[in-house]
């Protein structure tokens, strides 16, 4: 299992790729629950309950899953798709282990705004960014896409992403 988690910070640090992950669907669901396992031990967002939370995360889970599957199948690439999503949920959990330290270090505020303006935030900004950049370059190398095309692939992602959530929570896809 440690072999598996220096892969996943490798991937995150962009010194490996999805390819140099085993072809695994166990080893993909495991990332998964431990993904969504997170958000039971990190700090949450102001105001924001368990439960708004955990949709959060387990729509950013179907939403990138979907894409992927669906990207990877309109270019006959399916067996990629285990090893992309495992490499991208990899990578969310060791960024996401990285905020949690970083918020726990920094202080959690209690209210968005005071959030906001603290080292720690701009931190975890940065790693919520990083995370972005780590997920286009796994689109690249399973896609064979561009720079360019991989970041519509993002945005377009995120923007069903917060559409969907506006509609499950009104008020909270907006603010993620």
């Amino acid at each position: 299992m440690l072999e598996i988690f220096r892969a996943y910070t490798d991937i995150a640090l962009l010194r490996r790729g999805p390819e140099s992950l085993p072809y695994s669907v166990p080893l993909l669901v495991i990332t998964i629950v431990l993904v969504l396992s997170l958000a039971f031990i990190a700090p949450t967002v102001p105001g924001w309950s368990l439960t708004a939370v955990m949709l959060v995360n387990m729509t950013e889970v179907l939403m990138i899953t979907s894409i992927v599957w669906l990207l990877l199948n309109a270019i006959s690439r399916t067996e990629r798709c285990v090893q992309t999503l495992t490499a991208i949920f990899g990578a969310r959990f060791v960024l996401s282990l990285l905020q949690i330290a970083v918020q726990v270090v920094g202080g959690f505020e209690d209210s968005l705004a005071a959030q906001s303006m603290t080292p720690a935030f701009a931190m975890t900004l940065l790693l919520e960014f990083w995370f972005y950049v780590v997920w286009s370059r796994a689109l690249r190398a399973s896609l064979g896409i561009t720079l360019l095309q991989s970041i519509a692939v993002i945005v377009l992602t995120t923007v069903l992403m917060l559409g969907l959530l506006s509609l499950i929570l009104p008020g909270v896809g907006v603010a993620v």
